[in-house]
């Protein structure tokens, strides 16, 4: 019976898949037709002319940042003969992880697995059974989207696809393998401000792409560009997580393509954990203080249209002074401004200080202990408890659930798998006061705030503040992933009436001694002035005698900052004692009427090797707030800090319900109906509040001074 039941499932599922496979050669066919008209008769030109620019940065008071130097924005790829420039360990990586059967296929332009692949998808997306159309593009489909159909920011609809395939067919039918593959090198934007593997090489290594020596470490290094066009600017800025994985993936590659030997293999990797690394080329000969201000300004010229071969000079909203300054800080080597115990930095720990002006959004300063200088701008990290205002209590205070005088619970809780949820040191604490919660960084009250909005409500703020997502669940309350610059950024609304500016690092640019117009930086209102209010109001908690960080008290400027910390945890593989004592990011998040900032210490990766100690919690205390202390003191100096003034200006959102028609006089037959079929339906208490409130309504309130040292989860 049971073997009747299989071979009866079987021929079923056969069945099925049999017309779905008729369906999508249907479709193919009826697409093609379709579609052929859109598709363009494309001429490979090769540009033979490499581009360079010549580039000098200064600060704002014109003292150079970066003398002048050259780099290359596009070298023209040669795959053969005297002029080579690409070696071919690269292409044949490249083709391994691109399109294994480029030379191979007998299909002109496209791979019949790859259509295959493209239609299920579309399917399965259609009936909501996968996340998006994709497929198995051929490098020729690839070519044909990146000179024809936008790159990275072609659609992925499926008769956008039939129209790439018909393109590509067309060129596979006119010209050589070696000619596409040519072509397709030549339109690769490996990073923003480079087009091609030669110039993306220079960019990234800073040494000649073509060697007799095979190391483990060049090796390495061509793993890592040949996987680099899968996501960019993910492997670029996530270089030590998801850069080095993709690395390490595409040496796989490699080795079952016979490309490189077991034992290459085996060297490389080991290189690629332990000595592969970014060294851009514009940060050769700099002082180590200035590359991460100058890779951020690097990357916004990389999105202005300057011209070829031109000589540029960028001012820039920095000082030489606060970045040496900060330097010392970074290295854990300057003197502490505020008297407390200062830790050193335990061996293998990176730091990260990023500044921008509360009112402007100008970026002061980026600086970092680290060789990578994308630490302090686009490396993310896990949060802490430093998102617990912008994504937990701002929500609910713009959309009316909480005010700050709300009670919020105080106890022990669980997510809804039920994941206990404790708070630090594991202290419960009842009801309690929303200032109280959040000066203490309760765990529990910040899933129950999280939990009063939805997704669409949250990114009502998450978005205008540049940190939005498309979806959030309830372990983001408590942990959620930026950089440092995002977050500087993002509490930068906070004390700026809930206002936030899009940061920028350039003040002006002249192109061969003409100034070139920039467009001013994006304004947008994150949160209404009331709730930027409460946030304030609620934030000083936090550096109350009671709260979590009295030591980053700034009393100083009263009514004029505001601050909030954040630890985090290593996951359960990380070793011991970094998963039972330690902690892999450290924050310190704070906002003033001058300058806001954000400043991080942490370990290198998730494997427990380096960590901040946390256990006692004072260690990792006294780290993140010695950098706090020593940045935002030193920044706003000679700045006029006032009390936060707040407009009382809304931020505008679709209303919570919907709203009573208007009847117009006399009324029409459609209006009295339409009125008639309002309905909008009366906020509800979810059940979890209302068993709060059941278990909870008899208890006393405790003064929020009796208590003393609830701390970071």
């Amino acid at each position: 019976m049971t073997k009747k039941i299989i071979l009866r499932t079987l021929s079923i599922f056969f069945l099925v898949l049999l017309f779905f496979t008729a369906v999508g050669a249907v479709g193919a066919v009826y697409l093609l037709n379709k579609e052929s008209h859109n598709a363009h008769t494309i001429e490979l030109k090769p540009s033979p002319q490499a581009i360079s620019q010549s580039f000098t940065i200064t600060d704002i008071n014109g003292e150079a940042l970066q003398e002048s130097s050259n780099i290359y924005k596009y070298i023209p790829a040669q795959l053969s003969g005297k002029e080579q420039n690409i070696p071919e360990l690269y292409i044949k990586a490249l083709v391994a992880v691109e399109d294994s059967d480029f030379y191979s296929r007998k299909t002109k332009g496209y791979s019949i697995k790859g259509v295959s692949n493209a239609i299920l998808s579309e399917v399965l997306t259609r009936l909501h059974l996968a996340r998006g159309p994709r497929g198995g593009s051929t490098i020729d489909q690839q070519l044909a989207k990146n000179i024809a159909h936008g790159g990275f920011n072609a659609d992925k609809s499926l008769s956008r696809k039939i129209v790439e395939l018909i393109d590509a067919h067309s060129l596979a039918e006119r010209y050589s393998r070696n000619e596409i593959l040519t072509s397709y090198l030549d339109t690769l934007r490996l990073t923003p401000d480079t087009i091609g593997p030669g110039a993306a090489w220079n960019n990234l290594f800073s040494t000649p792409m073509m060697t007799d020596e095979k190391t483990p470490l060049y090796i390495a290094q061509i793993a890592y560009l040949a996987g680099l066009g899968q996501a960019p600017s993910t492997y670029v800025q996530d270089f030590s997580g998801a850069g080095k994985q993709r690395a390490l993936t595409v040496l796989a590659v490699m080795k079952s393509s016979k490309i490189i030997s077991e034992q290459e293999y085996k060297d490389s990797a080991e290189a690629v954990k332990k000595e592969l690394k970014l060294n851009p080329n514009y940060t050769q000969g700099i002082p180590h203080a200035y590359q991460a201000y100058i890779a951020q300004v690097q990357k916004e010229l990389g999105q202005l249209a300057l011209p070829r071969n031109a000589k540029v000079v960028v001012k820039t909203y920095a000082t030489k002074g606060h970045l040496d300054y900060l330097e010392t800080v970074a290295n854990h080597t300057a003197p502490d401004v505020s008297n407390i115990p200062r830790n050193e930095l335990p061996e293998g720990a990176l730091t990260a200080i990023s500044v921008v002006d509360t009112k402007t959004g100008h970026i002061l300063a980026l600086n970092t202990n680290s060789d990578n200088p994308q630490l302090p701008i686009s490396s993310v990290r896990s949060s802490g408890s430093t998102i617990k205002p912008l994504l937990d209590y701002a929500p609910a205070l713009e959309y009316g659930y909480i005010n700050e005088n709300s009670i919020l619970n105080g106890n022990a809780t669980t997510y809804a798998n039920g994941k206990p949820l404790m708070n630090y040191g594991g202290k419960s604490y009842g009801p309690v006061p929303a200032s109280f919660a959040l000066g203490n960084s309760l765990n529990s009250a910040a899933l129950q705030t999280f939990d009063m909005t939805n997704d669409d409500q949250k990114n009502s703020i998450m978005r205008p503040l540049g940190i939005a997502s498309h979806h959030y669940d309830q372990s983001h309350s408590i942990s959620y992933d930026f950089s440092p610059l995002q977050a500087a950024s993002a509490y930068s609304a906070i004390g700026n009436d809930g206002v936030r500016i899009t940061p920028t690092t350039i003040a002006s640019v002249s192109v061969n001694g003409q100034e070139v117009p920039l467009s001013q930086p994006e304004t947008q209102r994150a949160m209404s002035s009331s709730t930027a209010r409460s946030l304030v109001n609620l934030m000083q908690n936090v550096t109350q005698p009671n709260g979590s960080e009295p030591l980053a008290a700034q009393p100083q400027w009263p009514n004029a900052f505001a601050t909030k910390s954040g630890l985090s945890n290593f996951p359960e593989t990380a070793t011991e004692p970094a998963r039972s004592q330690g902690a892999p990011d450290a924050w310190m998040a704070a906002t003033s009427t001058g300058v806001s900032t954000a400043v991080w210490v942490g370990s290198p990766d998730m494997s427990g090797k380096y960590y901040i100690p946390a256990a006692p919690i004072e260690q990792e205390n006294n780290m993140r707030v010695y950098l706090l202390n020593n940045t935002i003191r030193f920044m706003n100096e000679g700045r006029n800090v006032t009390p936060f003034t707040f407009s009382g200006t809304a931020l505008s959102h679709t209303p919570l319900l919907p709203e009573l028609p208007q009847l117009v006089s006399p009324p029409t037959p459609q209006a009295i109906q339409q009125a008639k079929a309002f309905n909008a339906a009366a906020p509800t208490v979810t059940p979890k509040l209302e068993e709060f409130y059941q278990e909870h309504r008899q208890d006393k309130l405790v003064e929020a001074r009796s208590v003393y040292g609830a701390n970071e989860e």
